[in-house]
């Protein structure tokens, strides 16, 4: 059996053999899966962090945007109202 490879030299194999492989087989497939689990939970939280982060910061830009257009507006209406009020003196 190659060391790193998994594949068996030579084309006879001993029961007992084959049973070691694949109980070892078997463990390394366990390990990964959990690892693979593990990585998966992981970056769930990740990108849900990310995700509420980025909604945070929408809402955030859209209250100042829409506070800033409030602002100017005012500022116009003033402006308009002075305007009217020069012409007609």
């Amino acid at each position: 059996m190659g060391a790193t490879t998994g594949e068996f030299v030579g084309s006879l194999v001993d029961k007992k053999t084959w049973l070691k492989f694949t109980r070892e087989n078997i463990l390394r497939s366990s390990r990964e899966r959990e690892k693979s689990n593990k990585l998966h939970m992981e970056m769930d939280g990740y990108l849900r962090s990310a995700a509420v982060e980025l909604y945070s910061a929408y809402n955030l830009v859209n209250h100042a945007l829409s506070a800033r257009v409030q602002e100017t507006t005012d500022v116009k209406d003033r402006l308009q109202e002075r305007l009217l009020k020069v012409r007609s003196h």
